[in-house]
């Protein structure tokens, strides 16, 4: 064979050693598991907020987060301006304690609360939450502050103070919770890859959040009505049991509304009897006569029987107390004896969107 018919064979790569690659798996398998994380977060927090007040959490999620991504984005200004770096001191703070106290593994930080005893006993978990003690003390100012606002704006005058305060330390406590649940997770994992240098898996992870922030509001424009916060429902039955005639004289003015407009064929219900559409937002708007908009909307009107109706039922459903409720037969008459209303018609959970219903009871 001549020499210039001598083809060159690649060299084959070296193999990976089994160490390497096994440890190459698993930072894949931790970055996939974070990301997972941060679609999954934001989700929770504006999700939660459809049934329990998530405002300050949210405010406090947004600074953390923000403040992390200055810290990107400005990193190279920060020693040559020292107003940027008091600025993020606290965030520069966190990337000094990780460098010296690498992260412990990510299901540490998503069980963190459950693990509370611990911090109690190990020095090294009681620094680390002290880094986080600011955001925490700022978290439950601001959710005392709303809380403060919330009950001139919405509970007050007629809702004592009393009433107000237990709803909202129980609230409280499931704030904090979720604050601290979520706040952990996110902010090790952005100072982790940041001090690894891996500022593109961080942009990932944060759009990734993004992405959740806009699914999470296109649902919900896609649900408007649908859910009843559960403060809003406690807020319209004690605002019921603290002015009752009030409340009747709202109720009683909804629910002659409905009649006119099923005496006259133009009422929207559907197959199941429920009130919708254009009518249920005139039973609302009578409603607000004395409860607040939100609460007003937390009203469902149901008519039994479907196809001749006898009864129209208007009440705010209750998961664990006795709801308002108020029922009014076709002659105009209260009925007042619960025992007289037919079980189809009370105390039924709505299941759907109310708004969106158009077929018409003629």
């Amino acid at each position: 064979m001549m020499a210039a018919d001598v083809v060159a064979l690649p060299c084959p790569e070296p193999p990976v050693p089994p160490s390497e690659a096994r440890e190459l798996t698993m930072v894949q398998l931790g970055f996939a598991v974070r990301l997972l994380y941060f679609l999954l977060a934001p989700f929770t927090i504006l999700s939660a907020g459809d049934v329990v007040p998530m405002t300050g959490v949210w405010i406090n999620i947004v600074v953390l987060v923000g403040g992390f991504i200055a810290v990107e984005l400005l990193r190279g200004a920060t020693g040559r301006h020292p107003l940027i770096a008091r600025l993020l001191a606290r965030q520069l703070r966190y990337a000094e304690y990780y460098r010296a106290h690498p992260p412990r593994p990510f299901v540490y930080y998503m069980f963190y609360l459950l693990l509370f005893p611990y911090w109690l006993i190990n020095r090294r978990a009681r620094e680390e939450f002290g880094l986080y003690r600011g955001f925490t003390i700022f978290g439950v100012v601001l959710l005392v502050v709303f809380g403060v606002v919330d009950y001139f704006l919405l509970w007050w005058p007629e809702i004592g103070v009393g009433k107000f305060v237990a709803s909202m330390l129980a609230t409280l406590v499931l704030q904090v919770g979720l604050l601290i649940t979520l706040l952990m997770p996110l902010a090790v994992t952005i100072v982790g890859f940041q001090l690894a240098g891996r500022s593109r898996a961080v942009w990932t992870m944060l759009g990734a959040a993004a992405l959740s922030v806009g699914l999470v509001y296109l649902g919900r424009s896609a649900r408007v009505g649908e859910l009843t916060p559960i403060e809003v429902a406690a807020r319209a039955r004690l605002r019921s049991e603290a002015a009752p005639d009030r409340a009747q004289a709202a109720q009683d003015a909804a629910l002659r509304g409905v009649w006119d407009e099923l005496r006259g064929g133009t009422a929207t219900v559907d197959g199941d009897g429920w009130v919708g559409g254009d009518t249920l937002v005139r039973a609302h708007t009578a409603l607000t006569g004395f409860y607040h908009p939100d609460e007003a909307a937390a009203f469902s009107v149901h008519v039994w029987p479907v196809d001749q109706p006898v009864f129209a039922l208007l009440q705010c459903h209750q998961a664990n107390h006795p709801p308002p409720w108020r029922v009014m037969a076709a002659d105009g008459r209260i009925v007042g004896d619960q025992a007289a209303i037919p079980a189809e018609l009370y105390n039924v959970q709505p299941t759907r969107n109310r708004r969106r219903i158009h077929s018409a009871v003629r």
